[in-house]
C-alpha cells in the first residue's frame, strides 16, 4: 500500500531518492566524534559486509542451519491467567480485523492482505530486495524507504493476538488457520540471513519473543513441520545474535543491547539443549548489567525519549516475567514511579524525545499507540502482588500477563517538584506545565530547558513529536531541532546540531535547579551549556514561574556571558489550537479548555504546514504528520526574555514584567505573594537564582558542565 502524502492514507513523504555522495572528510571526522572509541569495530564491521566476510561466515551458518535438524521448541512464558471479559473482546476483534487482511501499524489500520507481503515498502511503491541482508541499503539516501515500516509489521505483534484469539476460543478453527497461514509464509519468504527482517538483531529479538508468546499460548495445537521450522529460525537466530554481539556491544549500548540479550535470554529459554542454557546465561547476565545503566537511580532511562523509555520498561517486565529477579523487580517498579511521577495516570504528557511504537507486551486497545498507563501499572502490579479486577479489565498490558492482586501503590504526579531526568513539573487548576533540562544523547531532541503547557488535557504549548526517522532528512531534522521545541535559540543557533538520523555533532548538558513553592508561586528552573561553543560563550537559563491567584504561566530566560545577543524564541502551539496574532498577543482556543492569551515580548510570526524548511507540524505518533501552528518572536537582549500564558482573550499584560535584567511581579498586597523580583547571577560555573520578596529571600544556586 502507497503511503506517500499525496494518497489518501499518509501524511509522510516516501524516502527521497538521490544519488549517494561520496564520503567528506568532515562527515568522516563528525562519524569519528559521534562513535568514540566503537568506531574501529564499527570500521572493521562495515568492511567485514562489503569485503564478503559476512557472506563467508553467516552464509555458510545459514545454508548449514536450513538442513541440520534443531532441538524441539518449548514454551518459556508463563500461561495467561483468567482474561476479562473487556480483554476478550478487544481482542477478539482485533484478531477478526486480521484475518481480514488489517493490520494496525503505529496506530493506523493499514489493508494488507492475508498474509502479507513481508518485503514491501509499506511507506512507497515496490519491496525490499530479497537478498543477504548485508547487501541491502537501507539507510543512505538511495533507499527504498523507511525499512521501519516493514520491520514494525514483522515484528509479529499480530500474531501474538491470533495465538490469544486461539486461546480463547479453541473451537474457533479459524485463528489457528490464520495463525499457522502467517508463520508459514513467513518462513518461506524469509530463509535465513536474507531479507531485510535479518538486517537488525534488535528486530530479531523482538521477533523471537513475540514467537515465543505464540508458543506458550498455543502449545502443541501448531503443525509439527510448522514447530520444526520455526525451531529452525530461532536456532539460528540464537546463533545469529552472538556472531553480532561485538558490534551491539561496541555501538549500541543502549535499549538494542537490552533488547538483544532479552532475545537471547527468550531463545535460550525455548530449548532444552547445553547450547541453549549457555545463550539464556549469557543473555541473562548482558540485560542484568545493562539495565543497570539503563535505568537511573531516579526512574529514568539513558535514552532521553519517553516512547523509549516504555520500550526499556517492557523489556523488564518480560525479564521478570522468566524468572521474577529481583533487582529487575525493582528497576521495573522504580521505571514506573518515573513515569507515575511524570503524570501519565493523570492525562497526556509531552512527547519527549523520539516517539515510535517499540513494544514487547501487547495490547488491543484502541489508543495503546500513546497510552503508557498500561505499562506503568503493569510494572507496579509485577512488582507487587498483582493488579486489581477494573486495571485487569481496562488494560490488555495487565489483563493477559498478571494475575489478580494488589499492587504497589504509583506514586502521585509532581505537582511543584522534580520528576526526575532533569524534568520538573508544577500544576494549577486544569494547568499542567513541565520544564525539560538534563542530557541530551541516543533518542533525545534538542530541547534543553522546553516548557510545555497542557489546559484540561489539551496542548497549549507543546512537543511536536517524531515524524519518521528515515523519511524526509528535513523532517527528521525539523522535528527534533531547537525550533520544534519552546526554547530560546542563541544567535540563530540550535542547542545541538544534527549528525545522521540518531546523533549529534557534539554535546550539551543542563542541570534542573531546586523548584520552589512560595505562596502560591511555584518556580521550575535550570540552566545549559549548549551555547557555549559560539564566540564569547554564553549560558542559558530559565525560569518557570506558575501563580495560582490570579493563574498565570511566565517564562524567562537570561543569556549570561555575553552581553546583549540575538535571540529567537520558538513555540510550538499544539494542534487543535486556534491562534490569532495581534502584535505582542497571540489569543489562543487550545481545545475545550477555554480561551486562553499568550502575551509575547516582540510581535510574532506564525508559521503553519512549511516543508522548506519543515516547520509548522505536529506528530501525534511515528507516521503521523498534521499542520500545527508554530509561533516565532526574534529580539536582541541580554534578558530576561519573558513570556506568559493567561486565561482569557483580553490584552491585559501577565502578572509579570522585565525590569533592568529583573522579573518583577506586578501585583501588590493583599495577593499572598505580594511584590517580588527574580534575578539570576553567575559565578564561574555556578549559576544562581534569587527570589527577593522584600523582607525574605530565596536563593538556589546549580553548578553547571563537567568538572
Amino acid at each position: 500500500m502507497d503511503l506517500r502524502p499525496d494518497g489518501p492514507s499518509l501524511r509522510l513523504p516516501a524516502a527521497r531518492i538521490t544519488t549517494p555522495a561520496a564520503v567528506k572528510p568532515a562527515r568522516l571526522a563528525a562519524d569519528l566524534r559521534s562513535l568514540g572509541w566503537g568506531t574501529p569495530i564499527r570500521a572493521v564491521y562495515e568492511l567485514s559486509k562489503r569485503a564478503g566476510a559476512h557472506r563467508a561466515l553467516l552464509g555458510r551458518m545459514a545454508a548449514t542451519d536450513t538442513l541440520r535438524p534443531v532441538p524441539a521448541l518449548r514454551a518459556c512464558f508463563p500461561p495467561p491467567a483468567e482474561v476479562p471479559d473487556a480483554a476478550r473482546e478487544r481482542t477478539l476483534a482485533e484478531a477478526v480485523d486480521i484475518a481480514a487482511g488489517r493490520f494496525t501499524l503505529f496506530g493506523r489500520q493499514l489493508d494488507l492482505g492475508d498474509p502479507p507481503d513481508w518485503h514491501a515498502v509499506l511507506d512507497g511503491p515496490g519491496s525490499w530486495p530479497r537478498s543477504y541482508w548485508w547487501t541491502i541499503d537501507i539507510r543512505s539516501p538511495a533507499r527504498r524507504g523507511d525499512v521501519k515500516w516493514t520491520w514494525e509489521l514483522n515484528r509479529h505483534r499480530h500474531l501474538v493476538v491470533l495465538a490469544r484469539a486461539a486461546h480463547l476460543e479453541p473451537r474457533e478453527p479459524r485463528w489457528m488457520a490464520v495463525l499457522e497461514r502467517h508463520l508459514g509464509a513467513w518462513v518461506v519468504d524469509n530463509p535465513l540471513e536474507v531479507g531485510v527482517q535479518w538486517a537488525s538483531n534488535l528486530e530479531i529479538a523482538l521477533r523471537a519473543v513475540a514467537w515465543a508468546q505464540v508458543l506458550s499460548l498455543t502449545g502443541e495445537r501448531l503443525a509439527r513441520p510448522l514447530r520444526d521450522a520455526m525451531g529452525r529460525v530461532l536456532w539460528h537466530a540464537g546463533k545469529h545474535l552472538v556472531f553480532e554481539l561485538p558490534y551491539t556491544l561496541s555501538t549500541m549500548a543502549n535499549n538494542h543491547l537490552l533488547g538483544d540479550a532479552l532475545g537471547l535470554l527468550v531463545i535460550g529459554r525455548s530449548f532444552d539443549h547445553p547450547t541453549a542454557a549457555r545463550w539464556a546465561a549469557a543473555g541473562a547476565r548482558l540485560f542484568d548489567r545493562q539495565a543497570g545503566r539503563e535505568v537511573r537511580a531516579d526512574g529514568s532511562t539513558i535514552d532521553e525519549a519517553l516512547s523509549y523509555h516504555r520500550f526499556v520498561l517492557e523489556m523488564l517486565l518480560v525479564r521478570a516475567l522468566l524468572d521474577r529477579d529481583p533487582a529487575t523487580l525493582e528497576r521495573a517498579a522504580r521505571a514506573a514511579q518515573y513515569l507515575a511521577r511524570l503524570g501519565v495516570l493523570d492525562g497526556p504528557v509531552p512527547q519527549y524525545g523520539d516517539w515510535d511504537e517499540g513494544r514487547l507486551l501487547v495490547s488491543s486497545a484502541p489508543d495503546a499507540t500513546t497510552d503508557l498507563s498500561g505499562t506503568a501499572l503493569g510494572a507496579l502490579a509485577l512488582a507487587g502482588g498483582g493488579a486489581p479486577p477494573d486495571q485487569r479489565d481496562r488494560y490488555d498490558e495487565l489483563a493477559w500477563y498478571l494475575a489478580e492482586g494488589e499492587p504497589i501503590e504509583p506514586e502521585p504526579a509532581v505537582d511543584g517538584g522534580v520528576v526526575g531526568g532533569g524534568i520538573a513539573r508544577a500544576a494549577t487548576g486544569p494547568v499542567r506545565v513541565w520544564l525539560r533540562v538534563g542530557e541530551r544523547r541516543w533518542h533525545g531532541h534538542a530541547d534543553l530547558c522546553s516548557t510545555e503547557i497542557a489546559v484540561g488535557g489539551s496542548w497549549l504549548v507543546g512537543d511536536p513529536g517524531t515524524g519518521a526517522y528515515n523519511a524526509d532528512p528535513g523532517l527528521r531534522d525539523g522535528l527534533r531541532c531547537s525550533a520544534a521545541h519552546a526554547v530560546l535559540r542563541v544567535r540563530g543557533m540550535d542547542q545541538l546540531e544534527p549528525h545522521r538520523v540518531f546523533r549529534w555533532r557534539h554535546h550539551a548538558t543542563g542541570v534542573l535547579g531546586e523548584p520552589a513553592i512560595l505562596d502560591g508561586l511555584t518556580i521550575l528552573w535550570g540552566a545549559h551549556d549548549a551555547y557555549t561553543r559560539v564566540d564569547p560563550p554564553v549560558v542559558v537559563v530559565r525560569a518557570v514561574l506558575v501563580d495560582t491567584d490570579p493563574p498565570c504561566v511566565a517564562v524567562a530566560d537570561w543569556v549570561l556571558g555575553g552581553g546583549p545577543v540575538r535571540w529567537q524564541l520558538d513555540l510550538p502551539l499544539g494542534p487543535e489550537v486556534a491562534a490569532e496574532l495581534d502584535g505582542c498577543l497571540v489569543r489562543c482556543r487550545p481545545g475545550a479548555a477555554g480561551q486562553w492569551s499568550l502575551h509575547l515580548p516582540a510581535h510574532a510570526e506564525a508559521v503553519r504546514g512549511h516543508r522548506e524548511p519543515w516547520t509548522g507540524w505536529w506528530s501525534r505518533t511515528y507516521g503521523e504528520l498534521e499542520a500545527a501552528t508554530w509561533l516565532i518572536v526574534r529580539g536582541r537582549s541580554a534578558g530576561p526574555v519573558l513570556w506568559q500564558a493567561v486565561p482569557g482573550a483580553g490584552s491585559a499584560p501577565g502578572l509579570w514584567h522585565a525590569d533592568d535584567g529583573r522579573l518583577v511581579r506586578r501585583c501588590a498586597p493583599p495577593q499572598p505573594m505580594g511584590r517580588c523580583q527574580v534575578s539570576v547571577e553567575q559565578t564561574g560555573r555556578e549559576i544562581r537564582l534569587r527570589v527577593d520578596r522584600g523582607e525574605s529571600e530565596w536563593t538556589n544556586a546549580v553548578v553547571l558542565g563537567r568538572a
